[in-house]
């Protein structure tokens, strides 16, 4: 078997492990989110999410998948452009964090303000993280990719429950979110 052989395969095998495990993880943590959770708590944070998917569209603007594409990056624009994310990440945290209270008015609920600028958080590291991402998947790394996406799905779920089971309203939600 060739190289590039092995490495689609094993690609396409762990990228699939890790996508299913997820789905798995998810559904479990879901359930027994549903359990300890209100419907009007998961409600709550639903509102801002519709806003960090969007603030995570923007911060996946495309710059990974050209950096995955390109084949002449050198060390010196890898850095140049990992430095350019950094700065929109911050940038787009930021956006977001002080569009919190224009959210909360939206939705005519001052809570959401704690939520949003807690969120914002989860705009910032979403948008760090698509360069290295990039990295790897350039590097066809796909083990690394999935061994860290199902630990981390693991970790956030389990801290969720127990920040749920604690009586942290929502915030296992947010937490979870981070």
């Amino acid at each position: 078997m060739s190289s590039i052989q092995k490495s689609l395969t094993s690609g396409v095998f762990y990228t699939g492990i890790a996508k299913y495990s997820n789905i798995v993880f998810t559904i479990v943590i879901g359930a027994v989110l549903a359990r300890l959770l209100t419907p009007e708590e998961f409600g709550v944070v639903a509102l801002v999410t519709v806003f960090v998917a969007f603030f995570n569209l923007l911060g996946d603007f495309g710059i990974g998948k050209a950096v995955v594409q390109n084949q002449n990056l050198t060390k010196h624009d890898v850095r140049s452009i990992f430095s350019f994310s950094i700065l929109f990440a911050i940038a787009l945290g930021s956006l977001f964090f002080l569009a919190a209270p224009l959210i909360a008015s939206f939705y005519d609920s001052n809570e959401l303000v704690n939520i949003t600028r807690w969120l914002s958080l989860a705009v910032l590291f979403y948008t760090l993280q698509s360069i290295p991402r990039a990295l790897l998947e350039k590097a066809l790394k796909f083990k690394i990719i999935g061994i860290v996406t199902v630990i981390t799905q693991m970790l956030t779920g389990a801290i969720a429950i127990v920040l749920a089971y604690r009586g942290f309203s929502y915030y296992a939600l947010v937490i979870m979110s981070i």
